[in-house]
């Protein structure tokens, strides 16, 4: 890039364009298992929703007015407590410790990257849940009373 391009690039209103555009796109183009539980649940109980919602932090769904839904994979999020793999097998795997290696990234890395999307929700006056894979599978019914109370108390307010 020449001089002149890379000037009119660097512009704060160029940047700012550039970041409300990376907010459009949504990362991973297909949704999860896990996701795809979660959403059927919902439809089920007849809550409306929106997948990848384009704000900071993109959460994974998006309950009107603001409340915001992560599901997370034990092994790809780093869950900490030990969990069952009923997915793959029927067996207990243990919780990953702080330096365990994931996909490259220590696991408290992850868990820090998942914590600081969490609170840049919260900082735009969102409610968050977040919930593991192997809760979503061991007690979905529990995890969609909790979203549907946190709906009501939202709505009441």
């Amino acid at each position: 890039i020449d001089l002149k391009k890379r000037e009119v690039f660097n512009q704060p209103h160029m940047r700012e364009l550039r970041r409300k555009q990376r907010l459009q796109q949504v990362f991973p183009k297909k949704d999860s298992k896990i996701e795809l539980i979660i959403q059927d649940l919902l439809r089920e109980k007849g809550i409306e929703f929106e997948k990848h919602k384009p704000i900071p932090g993109q959460p994974d769904l998006f309950i009107e007015p603001n409340i915001c839904l992560e599901v997370d994979g034990d092994y790809t999020h780093a869950n900490p407590r030990p969990y069952l793999r009923p997915h793959k097998s029927p067996k207990m795997e243990p919780g990953h410790k702080p330096d365990e290696i994931i996909h490259g990234k220590p696991a408290e890395s992850i868990r820090e990257k998942d914590r600081k999307i969490t609170e840049a929700l919260i900082q735009l006056d969102n409610h968050v849940l977040r919930f593991w894979e192997s809760e979503l599978d061991a007690t979905p019914e529990k995890c969609i009373q909790k979203i549907i109370k946190i709906i009501k108390e939202v709505r009441k307010n």
